[in-house]
């Protein structure tokens, strides 16, 4: 069969299997009942094609590793752009409405992740780390479907200031902004560790 597979980083792949076919010659003797064997090592090569995202879902070169690069540079940067915004908006520098592009960002990040999750699945199959995955492996799949539901709840956080004022109810948007920081802060630190587990499994 012909076809070729891709690797993680959209190389193409060949498996190359080696039989061994074993040859009856026949040598008259003096015996009659005397035969030699003659061993002769020949190699197939064998090209099995498998094919990542079957549902044609994303373009060939959209590689798990490279997706990943970019929730974890919106993650580690998101903090320190929302505390820029957030002491502007205290000090009335700028427009409470500023505050919405944490919002979008966070979104951003949040697709980013669903993005990195599925194409950590189709990984994960090509590779057969579903038949046999190791413990670097597994916990860097836990980790990650965890920063999902971690970024979920940073994305509602990040929203709730602009609720709080909408309804102007008791809680305090400079108090939920706070909170955020803090949280998006350790998530930061938390996708670092992710990317730093996924960098040991393809590097070694």
């Amino acid at each position: 069969m012909s076809g070729h597979i891709h690797n993680h980083n959209g190389e193409d792949e060949n498996t190359t299997t080696t039989s061994t076919t074993t040859t009856t010659t026949v040598t008259p003797d003096l015996n009659e009942n005397d035969t030699s064997t003659t061993t002769i090592p020949t190699t197939t090569t064998t090209v099995v094609e498998a094919k990542s995202d079957p549902a044609g879902f994303l373009p060939q070169f959209i590689k798990h590793p490279s997706v990943v690069h970019f929730p974890i540079a919106y993650s580690v940067a998101i903090p320190f752009i929302a505390f820029i915004l957030y002491r502007a908006i205290a000090n009335k520098s700028i427009k409470f409405y500023w505050w919405f592009s944490v919002v979008f960002t966070q979104a951003i990040v949040f697709i980013l992740l669903l993005l990195a999750r599925y194409t950590g699945n189709l990984l994960y199959i090509d590779h057969g780390y579903d038949v046999n995955p190791t413990n670097e492996i597994e916990l860097h799949s836990l980790l990650g479907t965890s920063s999902i539901y971690i970024n979920l709840l940073l994305l509602f956080l990040s929203v709730l200031p602009f609720v709080s004022i909408y309804k102007q109810n008791s809680y305090n948007p400079f108090s939920i902004i706070k909170v955020y920081l803090v949280l998006s802060l350790g998530n930061a630190f938390f996708i670092l560790y992710i990317g730093y587990l996924g960098g040991k499994i393809v590097w070694g």
